[in-house]
């Protein structure tokens, strides 16, 4: 255990914790105060910060105000707070089991594999919003799924050939939505376009809330799997005798992110690059080795409110939906990555 390192004491339970990573967990959280209040006084009828604050704490007079603010923008600021959360602790998941930085839903597969569900949907059978989310949510589960299972065969616990298998299956899920684009009509290929791109508009308390109370029930399964992942980091063999369950904990793990990552794009589509980066960025910052599970979260969730906003902003009048502006951004990150990785 590293001398900065704290621990709290709970009978057989215990708390590690360090005073950098809730340094930063506390200024990220600032950082999503002050993107809130941002967000919510954005739009067509612009409000200021100040209004915003009077009408969250109930001191407003104002009812436009109250119904735009409270009915209108600020479930799509609770929706993308916990679609920010989810993915950075899933992508800080995901990286831990590959051991590699490109671990992230995205690199294997689930996302590809949530879009195939939903074109199948969109296209084939002219489904509603929300049996397109469920099948989008079942089948990335079956890809995420099949991609363990292939990584798995034969030669357990490698984390780069899980990237690799997610890699060559999310190829061919992305192989077979092209050609369900290509060939169905013009309006359901539309639709389906508009569903990958990924966006919070629209956003209501039926999306807020489910994915508020997954967060709530899936996020303590999440830290209570971060210690025996930081130690699974030091090789299959080293966790198992100091007493990890290595194959049954690893099963728990990627379960834990497929359901986070699950969460989200049923609340907003497939969403790009925060899941990728947000683990990174926050260990970089945090300057530890440990499993960065709460600033990661934390991470995702400014990276995620950050570009909505970004995409509410652009000059000329130009609005973008949030995975495409999360994309683009991710994909300079991604080149920044392989430029300075020597192990990619």
């Amino acid at each position: 255990m590293s001398a900065s390192a704290r621990v709290i004491r709970l009978g057989r339970a215990s708390l590690r914790w360090r005073p950098r990573s809730l340094l930063l967990c506390a200024v990220l959280a600032g950082l999503c105060f002050a993107l809130g209040l941002a967000l919510l006084g954005t739009g067509t009828l612009a409000f200021p910060p100040g209004e915003v604050l009077a009408v969250l704490t109930g001191r407003s007079g104002n009812p436009v105000a109250e119904r735009i603010v409270l009915g209108l923008r600020l479930p799509r600021v609770l929706t993308a707070l916990c679609v920010g959360v989810s993915l950075g602790m899933a992508g800080a998941i995901f990286q831990s089991l590959s051991r590699n930085p490109l671990g992230s839903p995205d690199i294997v597969g689930f996302t590809t594999g949530a879009a195939t569900g939903a074109i199948v949907q969109i296209i084939l059978a002219d489904a509603g919003p929300l049996a397109v989310s469920l099948a989008a949510v079942a089948s990335g589960m079956a890809t995420a799924a099949i991609v363990f299972l292939l990584a798995l065969k034969g030669r357990p616990g490698g984390g780069n050939r899980l990237v690799l298998v997610g890699i060559g299956v999310g190829a061919t899920l992305a192989g077979l939505n092209t050609v369900l684009l290509v060939e169905s009509d013009l309006d359901r290929a539309v639709a389906a376009q508009v569903w990958l791109a990924g966006s919070l508009t629209a956003r209501t308390w039926s999306h807020a809330i489910p994915a508020a109370l997954a967060l709530a029930a899936i996020v303590p399964l999440a830290l209570a799997s971060a210690r025996p992942l930081a130690l699974m980091e030091m090789g299959d063999d080293a966790a198992r005798q100091l007493g990890v369950p290595v194959e049954r904990m690893r099963l728990v793990a990627v379960m834990t992110a497929v359901a986070l990552t699950a969460t989200a794009t049923a609340a907003a589509g497939p969403i790009a690059f925060i899941a990728l980066a947000a683990p990174q960025l926050a260990r970089r910052l945090v300057g530890s080795a440990d499993l960065p599970l709460l600033s990661a979260a934390a991470m995702g969730a400014v990276l995620l409110l950050a570009s909505d906003l970004l995409s509410q902003r652009l000059p000329f009048g130009v609005t973008m939906p949030i995975g495409l502006t999360t994309g683009l951004v991710g994909d300079l990150y991604l080149l920044w990555l392989l430029a300075r990785s020597r192990k990619l």
